[in-house]
């Protein structure tokens, strides 16, 4: 009489192949695609601003030093693009009064930031129907006796910023290239003047 043969067990599949593990490596290569995904995005690789891109005057740099380089880049502006709208620094010869940086500033389209002594720019909204920017500059705490302006990030065309230039109590205007984005370019407040406001 034959002997059957002994039903055998089949042979546990090897510790990479069996289900929890799998369900395991397939997270973790997961992940690491998202991860090498995301190292490589702009918004997380670098430091948004600056871009390279910054207003004002360097350390050290004179007032008439960074008048010449100002004007430069606005020749460059109204050369270049002179009807793109740019950012740029509209800055005076000595702190101003809220009314005179809002009388200077009329013409132009868009007024962002306001600078007053070595602080950090004071963004600003535009005005309501109905009230000046004077009246903007005052309700952020600018353009008092406390708190003179001695400079405005603003945006306009090239071709409007020259006739600001042009002002008595303007002593330059530096434009950026105009695909410089808000947010993405740096600003140094101008370290000179009197300390009294101009009227």
């Amino acid at each position: 009489m034959s002997e059957r043969p002994e039903a055998t067990t089949p042979a546990p599949a090897p510790w990479w192949r069996r289900p929890p593990v799998l369900v395991l490596l397939g997270a973790l290569v997961l992940i690491l695609a998202i991860v090498l995904a995301l190292s490589g995005s702009d918004r997380t690789a670098k430091p948004m601003p600056p871009n390279g891109d910054v207003l004002g005057p360097a350390q050290g740099e004179s007032a008439e030093a960074y008048g010449q380089r100002a004007g430069e880049s606005l020749e460059e502006a109204l050369a270049g693009w002179p009807e793109e709208e740019s950012w740029a620094l509209v800055t005076f010869h000595r702190p101003v009064s809220g009314a005179t940086a809002g009388d200077v500033s009329a013409p132009i389209q868009r007024v962002s930031a306001v600078l007053s002594g070595g602080g950090a720019p004071v963004v600003v909204p535009e005005p309501v129907a109905g009230t000046s920017r004077a009246e903007t500059f005052a309700r952020v705490g600018m353009g008092g006796e406390d708190a003179p302006i001695s400079g405005l990030v603003v945006w306009d065309r090239p071709s409007v910023l020259r006739a600001v230039a042009e002002e008595p109590t303007v002593l330059s205007v530096e434009v950026l290239p105009s695909d410089a984005q808000w947010g993405r370019f740096g600003v140094r407040p101008p370290s000179w003047g009197d300390a009294a406001p101009h009227p």
